[in-house]
């Protein structure tokens, strides 16, 4: 006999907690497509190098495998997130630590893809979804696992870069 608590959580002839909200990016998944505007002095994908001191609408776009791509949008699908905004994101790399990301799935209507933007949070307007505060210098190494940031903060859309 099972008990249904809520969306996506039944208790009873086993344990279900409903879709993963979380997706995990390794360097097999993903090839170099373009950074946006600028403000990355390396870039592969085994990571990147954020130089800092750029905003939010600079990013760095990775093509992704059918399977991540299906990932993340399951991601976002539990999240409940819209796949046409960019939401913000806890995001552990292998090296370079954890961060909060500016992130976006297909943005800049690039399909099977991914935005990456690391955030400094010494600037807090990113918190109320404000575009434009700083990028977080430092060098990310893949894998990564993203993480929804809570609470849900939804910077512009994905088609809102340079």
């Amino acid at each position: 006999m099972s008990i249904q608590l809520g969306a996506g959580i039944t208790v009873g002839g086993g344990i279900g907690l409903g879709q993963l909200l979380s997706f995990t990016v390794n360097a097999g998944d993903i090839t170099y497509n373009r950074q946006l505007y600028g403000g990355y002095s390396a870039y592969s994908s085994a990571g990147f190098t954020c130089d800092g001191n750029r905003d939010t609408y600079n990013g760095i776009i990775y093509n992704t495998t059918p399977g991540l791509h299906d990932s993340i949008i399951a991601a976002y699908s539990a999240a409940e997130f819209d796949p046409n905004q960019a939401y913000v994101w806890i995001v552990s790399f292998a090296t370079g630590g954890s961060i909060v990301s500016r992130t976006a799935v297909n943005p800049n209507g690039i399909n099977n893809s991914l935005a990456i933007t690391p955030i400094n949070q010494a600037y807090p307007a990113w918190q109320t979804g404000q575009i434009g505060t700083p990028t977080q210098a430092g060098t990310f190494t893949f894998p990564a696992v993203f993480t929804p940031y809570i609470p849900t903060t939804a910077i512009s859309t994905a088609n809102d870069w340079c």
